[in-house]
Protein backbone atom coordinates (compact mmCIF):
# COMPACT_ATOMS: atom_id res chain seq x y z
CA UNK A 1 0.00 0.00 0.00
CA UNK A 2 1.66 3.20 -1.11
CA UNK A 3 -1.26 5.62 -1.06
CA UNK A 4 -0.90 6.54 2.59
CA UNK A 5 -4.68 6.86 2.97
CA UNK A 6 -4.53 10.64 2.52
CA UNK A 7 -5.80 10.71 -1.09
CA UNK A 8 -8.94 12.57 -2.09
CA UNK A 9 -10.37 12.02 -5.58
CA UNK A 10 -11.48 15.65 -5.92
CA UNK A 11 -7.96 16.98 -5.35
CA UNK A 12 -5.89 15.36 -8.12
CA UNK A 13 -2.72 17.36 -7.44
CA UNK A 14 -2.83 16.48 -3.74
CA UNK A 15 -3.50 12.86 -4.61
CA UNK A 16 -0.44 12.64 -6.87
CA UNK A 17 1.64 14.44 -4.26
CA UNK A 18 0.56 12.00 -1.58
CA UNK A 19 1.56 9.10 -3.84
CA UNK A 20 5.01 10.54 -4.47
CA UNK A 21 5.90 11.01 -0.80
CA UNK A 22 4.22 8.56 1.52
CA UNK A 23 5.16 6.96 4.81
CA UNK A 24 6.63 4.01 2.93
CA UNK A 25 8.85 6.13 0.68
CA UNK A 26 10.38 7.97 3.63
CA UNK A 27 12.47 4.87 4.36
CA UNK A 28 13.70 4.19 0.81
CA UNK A 29 16.72 5.49 -1.09
CA UNK A 30 14.38 7.72 -3.10
CA UNK A 31 14.26 10.04 -0.10
CA UNK A 32 18.08 10.37 0.20
CA UNK A 33 19.76 13.08 -1.83
CA UNK A 34 22.79 12.26 -3.99
CA UNK A 35 26.15 12.43 -2.22
CA UNK A 36 24.55 12.22 1.22
CA UNK A 37 26.33 10.18 3.93
CA UNK A 38 23.00 8.46 4.52
CA UNK A 39 23.64 6.42 1.37
CA UNK A 40 26.19 4.44 3.39
CA UNK A 41 23.43 3.36 5.75
CA UNK A 42 21.56 1.76 2.85
CA UNK A 43 24.76 0.14 1.60
CA UNK A 44 25.56 -1.25 5.05
CA UNK A 45 22.00 -2.50 5.51
CA UNK A 46 22.09 -4.29 2.14
CA UNK A 47 25.38 -6.03 3.04
CA UNK A 48 24.12 -6.89 6.51
CA UNK A 49 20.90 -8.40 5.17
CA UNK A 50 22.84 -10.37 2.55
CA UNK A 51 25.17 -11.71 5.22
CA UNK A 52 22.27 -12.76 7.45
CA UNK A 53 20.53 -14.55 4.58
CA UNK A 54 23.70 -16.39 3.52
CA UNK A 55 24.40 -17.44 7.12
CA UNK A 56 20.86 -18.77 7.56
CA UNK A 57 21.06 -20.66 4.27
CA UNK A 58 24.33 -22.30 5.37
CA UNK A 59 22.88 -23.25 8.77
CA UNK A 60 19.78 -24.77 7.18
CA UNK A 61 21.82 -26.59 4.52
CA UNK A 62 24.05 -28.13 7.19
CA UNK A 63 21.01 -29.25 9.17
CA UNK A 64 19.46 -30.76 6.04
CA UNK A 65 22.74 -32.44 5.13
CA UNK A 66 23.05 -34.01 8.60
CA UNK A 67 19.48 -35.34 8.52
CA UNK A 68 19.93 -36.71 4.98
CA UNK A 69 23.19 -38.50 5.84
CA UNK A 70 21.64 -39.99 8.95
CA UNK A 71 18.72 -41.30 6.86
CA UNK A 72 20.96 -42.70 4.12
CA UNK A 73 23.16 -44.49 6.66
CA UNK A 74 20.18 -46.01 8.48
CA UNK A 75 19.18 -49.64 8.05
CA UNK A 76 15.74 -48.76 6.72
CA UNK A 77 14.95 -49.59 3.11
CA UNK A 78 15.29 -46.46 1.00
CA UNK A 79 13.13 -47.59 -1.87
CA UNK A 80 9.41 -47.65 -1.37
CA UNK A 81 7.77 -50.33 -3.47
CA UNK A 82 4.45 -52.10 -3.43
CA UNK A 83 4.20 -55.86 -3.87
CA UNK A 84 0.95 -56.97 -5.41
CA UNK A 85 0.25 -60.68 -5.19
CA UNK A 86 -2.50 -63.04 -6.29
CA UNK A 87 -3.13 -61.38 -9.64
CA UNK A 88 -5.42 -63.62 -11.71
CA UNK A 89 -3.67 -65.38 -14.61
CA UNK A 90 -5.80 -63.70 -17.28
CA UNK A 91 -4.65 -60.23 -16.03
CA UNK A 92 -0.89 -60.95 -15.85
CA UNK A 93 -0.06 -59.83 -19.38
CA UNK A 94 2.03 -56.60 -19.62
CA UNK A 95 -0.61 -54.97 -21.84
CA UNK A 96 -3.33 -55.59 -19.29
CA UNK A 97 -1.32 -54.26 -16.38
Amino acid sequence: FTGGGHANASDLKGYVGSLLFTDFLRFTMANVSGGSPRLWVHCFAAYLLTGIVVKELLVEYNAFNTIRHRYLLSKEPHLRTVLVTNIPRHLRAPKKI
